[in-house]
């Protein structure tokens, strides 16, 4: 299959429809993106549909510009179904959560930036923000996903 070179289009972020149906809860994270935006610029764009102009990723974006009274917005417009769409629309969310940190890469690289006193809050993660912390989080998703209640062979429940 031949591909496109992807466009980027600039518009109001008032021209853009939200997904209805986007099952995140983003609204905690709306103040940092705004932040992060602010720094770096806006710098990855918004995926929607080019039939109807419905945000497909980037919804927490699209939000901190529009609270940021941003006059517009990065857009590429994607051809894809309906169905699709709310594919990628998991597929964003969800693949992102799959990796994990090396926790002492990430404790040298926050220890390295703060020595500089560089704002690592800009990237999400507060002066309180430890690795050790991340850590713990880690584990007990860990423990929490290696939970058995059920033998997957006979169907005894535990």
């Amino acid at each position: 299959m031949k591909k496109k070179p992807l466009e980027i289009t600039y518009l109001a972020p008032s021209k853009l429809v939200p997904f209805v149906g986007n099952p995140r809860n983003n609204e905690h994270a709306i103040e940092p993106v705004k932040k992060s935006i602010e720094h770096f610029g806006f710098i990855n764009p918004i995926i929607a549909r080019k039939s109807d102009s419905m945000i497909i990723a980037g919804h927490t974006r699209w939000k901190a510009a529009l609270k940021d009274d941003l006059k517009e917005v990065p857009v590429i417009f994607v051809d894809l179904s309906e169905n699709d769409s709310k594919l990628y629309n998991l597929a964003d969310n969800k693949l992102g959560e799959l990796a994990e940190w090396d926790i002492p890469g990430l404790d040298s690289v926050l220890d390295e930036l703060r020595e500089f006193d560089v704002d690592v809050s800009i990237a999400g993660f507060g002066d309180e923000y430890t690795a050790i912390e991340l850590e713990t989080n880690n584990e007990d998703k860990m423990i929490k996903s290696e939970t058995i209640t059920k033998c997957p062979k006979c169907g005894f429940e535990f």
